[in-house]
Parts: C-alpha cells; structure tokens; sequence
C-alpha cells in the first residue's frame, strides 16, 4: 500500500497544541547492526536447494546469518563458499535431535577459521524431536534432563576451546516446554531457583525463542501482529520470550522477572507466516518487513525467518518461504530486497550520535526506530501495523530546519519518492509498512542539536520545496477541485496534465475507465510517481477505449523520470502501458488480467525511435487473450493477421532496459518476453514465465538485429513452444546474446538458436542453465538461410528431454 507523505513548514501552533513535546534527544542505533540482525533459515544445497541458487537469493535479499547446522549432512564447505561469495555468517547447531558434539565443534572450528561463524546453537525443539545423549532418552514428553546435560556439555565445550571460546552459544528453542524443571528457563541457573541441576549451570550467551507472529491461542489477523509477538514480558500474545524464559508455558516453572527479560540477551531463530487466510502474499510481505523492524526495536540482537526457500522435500510448510520451492521471489523478498538496498552501508561507524525529534500522540500502531549510517546520515524508519486496515496521520517535528530530506518506501522501490528541502516537519499518513526518513549528511550538521531554543508560537517562514507536491484522484472526486487529500480530482487524466518533477499522484480505490498520458516528465531525483494511494485497490479499465494500433490505457511519449507503480489493468482491447520514445521509467507491483489483444507492457519502437534506461519489476502479468469480436493482429509489411497476439513484455529498440522480479503466466496467444527490434544492453532476471503459447523467453533481432542482452536466473515452464529461443525473424544481424543460470522445464524445446528465420546470428553463450522434462527438442536450429557462428554451449545440465 502507498505511504502518503505530505511536507509542510511548521506553520501557527493551535492553543489546543501547546502540550505537545517538544523533540528530544534519540540516539541511534548503527545501521550495520540492524542490518546484521536480518536472518532466515536454509538448508543452503541440501533438502531441494541449491548453493548457486542460494547465493543469488542471499545477494538479492540482503541477509547478513542463515541458521544451520550438520543436520541433512550439510557440507561444512557449502557454508564456507557461501560465505565467500556473499559475506554471510552461520549460527551453526545440533538441530532437530543432534547430540554429536564433537562433529558439531569440529564444524564450527571449520567455519570460524573461514570467517563464517556466528554463534553456536543448542537442540532445535526438544519437543518435538527428542533426543539420546550418553545412552539417556529425554525430551518430548520424556524427562528433559538429557536435554539439560547435552546444553550444558556443548556451553562447556565452547568456553574451553581456544578457537571457539569468543563465539556465543544459544540456547536451545522452546526450553518453555520442559517436564521437569532442570533449569532450561535460565541462561545460567541462579541461587535459590529450586531447579533440579545445580546453581551456577551455565547454559548459553543468549536465549532463543520460536515467537510465531501467530499462534493458536491467538489466531488470526490483527493490528500491531508482530509488535506484540516481539514483546518480552507477559503481554506477548505468542510463544515469547516470556513463556520460554519468564514462567514456562507448559509447567509453569518461575524463571526471570518481567523486569530481567527486558533486559536479557536473546535471539529469534524461527519466526514467519504461511499464506493461507487472511495472509496473503502481500500481508505476508508486510509482516516480515515489520517483524525485523519490531524484534530489533524491542531488543532481540538476531532474528531468523523461516525459512528463506520452501520445502520441496516434506509435506506442509510450502509457503512460508521468500522463494517458492521453484526460486520464484515472492513478494516478501522484493519488499526486503528493497529495504536493504535502501540502508546498505558499507562503512562502519564506531559511536552512533543522537538526533532530536518526536511524534507528538504517537498512535501505538505506529512505531519507529533510528538508525545512523557510517556516512553520518540518520534513517529513521517509522512504520505502521495497522494489519486489519484504516492509516493514522502523524507529524515528525525535528528540532532544526533540515536543509535535505529523502523519503523511501519499501513497497515501492529503492528510489526516492520524495526529496524536500529546508523543512523541519512531514505529516505521514501511516498505515501497514515502513517509511525511511533519510537526514543526508549535510543535513545532519544542522539537525544534531539535541533541543530547540524556544518553544514559541511565531509562524515559520520556511517555504514548501516546489518538488514534492502531492495530488489525489478519487472516483468521488471532481477535476474542478484542487487535487487535495480532502477535494481530490475525478480523473487520473487531470492528474497526468497537472503533475510535474517531484509529483506524487496518489489514486484512491475504484475503477477508472480512462486512457492516461502524462503531459510532462520528472528529473533526475524528482520523478513523477503515480501510485495507489494507502490500502487502496485501483483497476485502470479499457473497456470500450480504443486500443489501436499499439496504443495502451496508461501511454508515455516522449517523457522522462516517470514512475507508474501498485495499479491493476484490466480489459485493454490494445496494450496495457506503452512506452514511446521515453527515458527512465519505472513500471513496478502492477496486475495486469483479462484480456489484453496486444502487450500489456510495450515498450515500442514507432517512428524509428528508442527508449532507454526502463525498469520494469515485479509485476504480475496474467491470463492475456481478446475477447473482443472482429480483432485482428497488424504485422508491418505483411497487413493484417486473423486473430489477436501479444508479447507480455515486449521491448523494441530499447536500451538499458531491466525486467526483472516478474510473474508471468497463462497467455494464451503469444509470448513472454521478447527483446527484439534493436534492443542491446538489457537483461531479463529473476522472472517466473509459465503457460505461454509460443517462446516463453525470446529475442528476435527481426530486421534491425539485437545485441548485448542477458537472460538469467529465470524460472521457465510448460511452454507450449520454446522456454528460450534467440533468432532474427527478418534480416537482422543479432550477437553478444547471454544466456545462463535458467531453469527451464516442461515444455515442447528447451531452448533454440537460430529457431526461424534468416540473417545472421553469432557470439550467443548459452551456459550454466538446467533444462529437464521438455518433450521434443533441447536444442535447435531450425531454418537453413540464416548463418549461425560461434554458438557456446557449456556447463549446461540436460535431463528427462525427450
């Protein structure tokens, strides 16, 4: 859902105002550490996965640990080659019923010469999977005392090696459930707990819990989900902190005081949702976003969702991932991927500084965290866990006029929204997602004073930056009206001839049957955004608008720095959007479904002419046929053809063009995406293409040839043609075509060079892609009068092709 911000100087307090606080100091927390804290669970290149696959998500997501172990026989070298290709670190344990200690340090040894180690974990649920230590069964609904003997011999272990000593070790998860009470409440066991080992058995550095953000004793959807679920004391709702290590959930044996576990060292190696219910894959993105937010904000040093890729080898548990078992990134995964890119830091900062402001009335679904990056600048993330729907606005005062301010937001992308300047208050309208509030280095210098001199009510003079203005369109609306939050305008159309560099459009829920072309272009750190305002649901309907030839509901001519985000269209009798003669656009989180006869997104090569620099990312583009009567298909040079066709992503002499983080499944009359027509250095990756009529993936240099492109790391399956195929439809001369790192399976040809056509085609790398499962041919050439050169094939894996 789209954050609304509105930015404003501090104009005349109200008397009903005066009690308001004024800012006071915070001091921040290191970015670094926030950062370090994003973990999740993977069986790295056991279970179904992949170490190649593993890294590429590990990369694109951000993670800094995986929680693992030699549980599934996982090579200790898998964890170390990951850890060189991407810098991540391992709390390496016994897992479900491990007892082999020495197997376990020898491990971990092995890991910490690597640089990889970062804690060493106890028994993953003793529970669930008991266990047999020195010839004890114990666990599940056995006596625990084996359990607190393997604990308490792994702590001892770790202390007394020299390589292992500095390294953490963790507790075991759901120590809550014991039978008997041997302690397992306790990091160490203090005097006079009555507990059955002996005061002063020490256990472990960190306590570790398994705190769901939902549970069966609270089921459900609600507001401040993982607020709560992150709360150490008795008013956690879920299987905390409290009922593992306060007073234990099953027999209620006394542990820490509520005041101690505010206080006490601990960690989360398992926490997630399944979508099913009201947890959609969107609700799901936004709780794991949030959770990270909530747990490090409430005092947990790691956490660890679960899991990073789901289970292809166990019933149950499909869902709960940030890829699908086939890779395919949900939306959890771009939303994170975004957020780390947004606070990526590569230096570090010894002492973070403070910096004063405040929310006056604070609503308790809103909170916020304020983070400093090695640069000086501050990130302060103010997010909202209104889950069960509704916004609340808020004002953040800042005690001195800020010379800069950039606003992310993560559901949106890694680019701005906003950039004001010399303001020192925004009112945010806060619903279910973060926002970022960035103070820029040279804003910082002004803004370190920790309070402000007067509390006067003199009326500011600051005036509002030109970039930043905010319109809206709703269907209540009137295009006579000022495009305010309170009159907003009837048609996006009004909006599009209105808005100009550093605009935001945000339409409110409804269906707009309209065509839509922006009158004027963004810049270079001001784009125009058009987007869906918070919790709204926007259909752009082009029912009975003309369509032809090459001509969408939303069209972009010769504009640039425009961005077209959160929208579903529906009933295109021609294109979806179109994109002419145009530069840095960002096309991002739309829906297009039902019938669209030609390309929901085209990017078009009319009048001889290109567009350059568009990124096109994590749309979901679905069920594209006509089903209007009398369509045709025009083919230049050849007139009309009977019957509809559409490319879902079709790009025409486009340069540095992106399409990347994309569904695209079920069109019934034509392709996935092709670049063709001149396209050159551009890449297609990270997208899932199913159920296509024709090529799943294409590039067809057609007459003007194509060159310079990269298909990778994409997902491909049952194609009723090729998944990839590369070739020049007319006389073009295409070369330097990449394509590698593919998965593609169940359809007719795995991949074709040269498939049709004529011209010539040379310099195409066809390597480390996985093709299994197609029915006919793996690879092919298809037509004798075109020349086809320096073909390489290699390293690729080829199975079950018949």
């Amino acid at each position: 859902m789209a954050f609304a911000v509105v930015l404003m100087s501090l104009a005349l307090m109200r008397p009903s105002e005066a009690y308001r606080p004024a800012p006071h100091a915070v001091v921040a927390a290191k970015v670094s550490d926030f950062l370090n804290s994003l973990g999740a669970n993977s069986a790295v290149s056991t279970r179904g996965e992949r170490l190649a696959d593993t890294v590429k998500a590990v990369k694109y997501l951000g993670l800094r640990w995986i929680r693992s172990g030699y549980e599934g026989n996982l090579p200790v070298e898998d964890l170390i080659e990951l850890h060189r290709q991407t810098g991540i670190r391992f709390s390496y344990g016994l897992a479900s019923g491990g007892t082999d200690l020495p197997r376990l340090l020898e491990g971990a040894r092995r890991l910490a010469s690597a640089g990889a180690l970062l804690a060493l974990e106890g028994n993953n649920e003793p529970n669930n999977w008991g266990i047999t230590y020195q010839g004890e069964r114990g666990g599940r609904d056995l006596s625990w005392m084996p359990v607190a003997k393997l604990q308490r011999d792994l702590y001892r272990a770790v202390k007394s090696d020299p390589v292992l000593r500095k390294y953490p070790v963790w507790s075991i998860s759901e120590s809550g459930a014991e039978t008997d009470n041997v302690g397992l409440q306790f990091l160490t066991i203090p005097a006079g707990a009555s507990t059955i080992m002996p005061a002063g058995t020490h256990y472990a550095d960190f306590a570790n819990c398994h705190n769901y953000m939902i549970h069966p004793s609270w089921p459900g959807l609600h507001d401040n989900q993982t607020w709560i679920a992150a709360d150490p004391t008795s008013a956690c709702k879920v299987d905390g902190l409290y009922g593992n290590y306060g007073r234990t959930w099953l027999k209620k044996y006394p542990g820490y005081s509520e005041a101690q576990l505010l206080t006490l060292p601990r960690v989360t190696t398992e926490t997630g949702v399944t979508i099913e219910g009201p947890f959609t894959e969107h609700v799901q993105a936004l709780l794991y976003l949030s959770v990270y937010l909530a747990q490090f904000k409430r005092g947990w040093s790691h956490t660890s969702i679960y899991i990073l890729r789901d289970r292809s080898d166990e019933a149950g548990n499909q869902s709960f991932g940030f890829y699908t078992k086939d890779y395919v990134p949900r939306e959890a995964a771009r939303y994170l991927h975004n957020l780390t890119t947004i606070l990526a830091d590569s230096g570090s900062r010894r002492v973070p500084q403070a910096l004063a402001y405040a929310i006056p009335n604070q609503p308790d679904t809103v909170h916020d965290l304020l983070l400093q990056k090695s640069d000086g600048s501050f990130e302060l993330v103010i997010w909202g866990e209104r889950f069960t729907g509704g916004s609340d606005e808020v004002t953040l005062q800042l005690a001195q006029r800020v010379p800069q301010i950039r606003v992310f937001e993560p559901t949106v992308g890694t680019e701005p929204v906003r950039i004001a300047r010399n303001l020192k208050s925004l009112v945010l309208t806060v619903s279910d997602h973060p926002v970022i509030v960035e103070l820029r280095t040279e804003a910082v210098r002004r803004a370190r004073t920790l309070m402000p001199t007067s509390t006067s009510t003199h009326r500011n003079t600051a005036t509002v930056a030109s970039e930043g203005t905010t319109y809206y369109v709703a269907t209540n609306g009137s295009d006579a009206n000022p495009g305010t939050s309170g009159r907003p305008w009837r048609t996006i159309q009004k909006a599009a001839s209105t808005a100009t560099a550093g605009a935001t459009v945000r339409i409110r829920s409804g269906t707009y049957n309209e065509v839509v072309t922006p009158a004027h272009s963004g810049k270079a750190g001001a784009p125009i955004t058009y987007m869906a305002d918070v919790g709204a649901t926007v259909y752009l309907d082009g029912t009975g608008k003309n369509g032809w030839p090459g001509y969408g509901i939303w069209n972009i001519a010769n504009q640039s720095y425009i961005n077209v985000i959160g929208f579903k269209f529906i009933h295109g009798y021609g294109n979806g959007i179109t994109l002419s003669r145009t530069s840095h656009i960002r096309i991002g989180n739309n829906t297009f479904d039902s019938d669209f006869g030609w390309n929901p997104i085209e990017v078009d090569s009319s009048a001889n002419t290109s567009s350059d620099h568009i990124e096109i990312y994590g749309n979901h583009i679905h069920r594209t046929f006509i089903s209007q009567k009398g369509y045709y298909t025009w083919f230049a040079g050849y007139g009309r053809y009977p019957g509809p066709w559409s490319e879902m992503v079709s790009v025409s002499k486009g340069s540095h063009v992106s399409v990347h983080h994309n569904v695209i499944d079920l069109n019934q009359l034509g392709e996935g995406i092709n670049f063709k027509a001149g396209t050159h250095d551009s890449v297609a990756y990270n997208n899932s293409v199913s159920h296509t009529s024709s090529q799943a993936m294409y590039m067809d240099g057609w007459k003007s040839g194509t060159y310079n492109n990269k298909y990778f790391d994409n997902i491909i399956h049952d194609c009723s043609n090729a998944g990839i195929a590369v070739t020049n439809e007319e006389s073009g001369s295409s070369h330097d075509l990449y394509i590698y790192n593919n998965v593609v399976y169940n359809c007719r040809v795995g991949i074709g060079v040269g498939y049709y056509g004529h011209g010539t085609l040379t310099r195409v790398n066809v390597f480390n892609n996985t093709f299994y499962n197609n029915s006919n041919d793996i690879f092919g050439a298809y037509k004798t009068d075109m020349i086809v050169s320096n073909v390489v094939l290699r390293n690729n894996i080829f199975s079950d092709d018949l």
